[in-house]
């Protein structure tokens, strides 16, 4: 899906010379860069899953969608453009509605699905909807079950900072420590929301962080996410939840397991049980901030199958390379300390003196990837080479290849 940044000036070129070549002075055609802010009624307005009625569902087959693919969700029709990506048993496409509206919808094929995973991607809709509301957390549009189909309409972002890491690794680029604040500052903002409404995440990492308009950020994917009781300081899950190089100490710890390090589990013994609390998405959070420094995870080093075990041992010692600047160092020993107790808080890493230069809130002025303009297939490219040009005098995003 994205484009590598080494073909960038190349492209750029490109369609700046196929801009000059257009015979027409007529103003281009509206792409997703120019749709209104969309003001459809939140999700909550929606009804119940149980009482919609089922409708014809968005095939998930293994090839690209092509245009003019419909699906219908709460009435609406979305006309798919072009396949964002899948995982599992579900499908993201982006699509347009008979107004002229982008987003992107999720399709989840529940056919042959477990209840766990009924239960997971019906959880995700259940604390989207608690959580609207805020610019850091994906917008929900609606949602229909049509059978064994589940579609989830959703603001489209404009990639990832996964790719936006992988591009940077591929050329042999680090981040400068202007755009490292900054996304910091923005996955700290994100994380507060939902730890303010007492919702653990599980699964933080660089894939479900999505760029927004202006280059924000936004979090996304809740499918194992919880919520905990008023009353309690966790949640405790049945099972090992989360992505390997981010997940935390403690959601690798059975609560049953006499063997602080046993991490498998026994058919004839009681059921597992893993005790996870808010601070565990803090974990994962220093563990992207290390792979933003040092361009690897915490224990990437470590053979895959020794891994678990190194994360959980407090006698594996995380190696920090010494860097210039030591707050943001001090930032990464507190988020990766494996007592729990003695690990920051989000809040107490939003007021540590690393983030003091961040800009203020209301400025706009952001990291974006400029891989996700020239993949924008519904942009003229007299619009791209605008765009750009735009976002590269407005920004902080290093262009110069030798960086």
């Amino acid at each position: 899906m994205s484009s590598s940044l080494k073909d960038l000036r190349v492209r750029f070129n490109d369609l700046r010379k196929r801009a000059k070549e257009e015979v027409t002075d007529a103003a281009p055609a509206a792409g997703p860069e120019e749709v209104q802010p969309d003001t459809t009624p939140p999700v909550e307005a929606a009804p119940p899953i149980e009482a919609q009625a089922p409708q014809v569902a968005l095939r998930t087959d293994k090839k690209k969608s092509r245009p003019n693919r419909t699906v219908t969700v709460q009435g609406v029709k979305y006309d798919a453009i072009q396949e964002l990506g899948k995982g599992g048993s579900s499908v993201v496409h982006q699509v347009i509605s008979e107004e002229g509206k982008v987003f992107a919808i999720k399709t989840v094929d529940l056919t042959d699905a477990e209840d766990m995973t009924r239960k997971s991607y019906l959880n995700e809709i259940k604390l989207l909807s608690k959580l609207q509301g805020s610019r850091y957390i994906i917008k929900l549009y609606a949602y229909e079950l049509q059978g064994d189909y589940l579609h989830v309409v959703m603001e489209k972002g404009d990639g990832d900072l996964l790719s936006y890491l992988k591009n940077r690794r591929a050329h042999e680029k680090k981040i400068n420590g202007y755009t490292i604040k900054f996304l910091w500052g923005e996955m700290l903002k994100c994380v507060k929301v939902i730890h303010d409404k007492n919702v653990v995440h599980s699964d933080l990492k660089p894939a479900n962080f999505l760029f927004a308009e202006g280059g924000h950020i936004k979090l996304i994917d809740f499918g194992i996410a919880s919520s905990i009781p008023s009353d309690k300081t966790s949640v405790v899950k049945e099972g090992i939840m989360g992505t390997l190089s981010y997940i935390s100490p403690e959601a690798l710890n059975d609560l049953n397991s006499t063997n602080y390090y046993d991490i498998s589990e026994d058919e004839n013994g009681p059921k597992s049980r893993y005790k996870v609390p808010l601070k565990s998405d803090v974990w994962s959070l220093g563990c992207i901030l290390y792979n933003m420094v040092y361009g690897r995870t915490p224990f990437q080093k470590v053979k895959q199958q020794f891994r678990m075990h190194a994360i959980t041992n407090p006698d594996h010692v995380i190696e920090f390379d010494d860097i210039e600047d030591k707050r943001l160092l001090d930032v990464m020993k507190k988020c990766l300390v494996r007592d729990v107790q003695k690990r920051a808080s989000v809040d107490e890493l939003l007021n540590h003196p690393y983030l003091r230069e961040v800009q203020a809130e209301g400025d706009n002025t952001a990291v974006m990837p400029l891989v996700n303009i020239l993949n924008n297939n519904q942009m003229t490219p007299r619009t791209m080479v605008r765009k750009m040009k735009e976002i590269v005098a407005t920004s902080q995003l290093n262009m110069d290849d030798t960086s």
